[in-house]
């Protein structure tokens, strides 16, 4: 898995990274990509536990998404 940099503002993320996100300033979406197929993953990580006061935005981009 990729490992991104910090994001505090809107992304659109690929497949097999590890989205490292820090949402301390305000609230933002992260887009999964198009067409995925079984087995891509996206993880996200919340960096300051800051979701809990701004929360991150998933935008699934697609009919179906399995979170964990």
């Amino acid at each position: 898995m990729i490992t991104t940099d910090v994001k505090t503002s809107d992304y659109f993320a690929s497949v097999n990274e590890l989205v490292r996100c820090n949402t301390a300033a305000g609230s933002f979406s992260v887009t999964f990509p198009e067409n995925p197929t079984d087995g891509d993953e996206i993880a996200i990580l919340d960096l300051g536990e800051s979701f809990k006061s701004n929360n991150l935005i998933l935008l699934p981009n697609t009919a179906f998404i399995e979170y964990d």
